[in-house]
């Protein structure tokens, strides 16, 4: 086990992700736990169309992100773009508790499914937007 409590054979199982695509769900799923996180969600977004996979405890919020078109209204996004920030952000790293308590990307999508998340933004400078990201239950902070 790392200092992290992850197993030391997860980097090995993200590589093996990286190439067989369909490992994702359980990699991310094995990081979530070990983080006490309730999903880890990977996507990108490039000319309107969202590419995604998540671990089953993130899967229903990223149906309902995708279906309800919060592509088009993420706040989180639009705060995290101009950053061109090349690590890992969370919530209340750029909105205040307050921000969140109004936003309907928090209000009307994540809340109950979760409360807040951390994430790292890759190439939104180029157009393009990639995420990763763990959520985290029950308004954890």
């Amino acid at each position: 086990m790392s200092r992290l409590g992850i197993e030391d054979g997860i980097i090995d199982r993200i590589y093996e992700a990286a190439i067989i695509s369909e490992l994702w769900p359980e990699v991310l799923d094995n990081l979530s736990h070990a983080i006490s996180s309730a999903g880890g969600i990977l996507f990108t977004a490039s000319a309107g169309e969202i590419r995604w996979t998540s671990s089953p405890g993130t899967a229903e919020f990223m149906r309902a992100f995708v279906d309800g078109g919060w592509d088009k209204r993420n706040s989180r996004a639009t705060r995290l773009a101009p950053m061109k920030y090349p690590g890992f952000v969370h919530d209340l790293d750029i909105f205040t508790r307050e921000e969140v308590d109004r936003d309907p990307f928090y209000t009307e999508l994540c809340r109950p499914k979760c409360e807040l998340s951390e994430g790292c933004p890759f190439g939104p400078d180029r157009g393009d937007w990639s995420y990763q990201a763990a959520a985290l239950a029950g308004g954890s902070e």
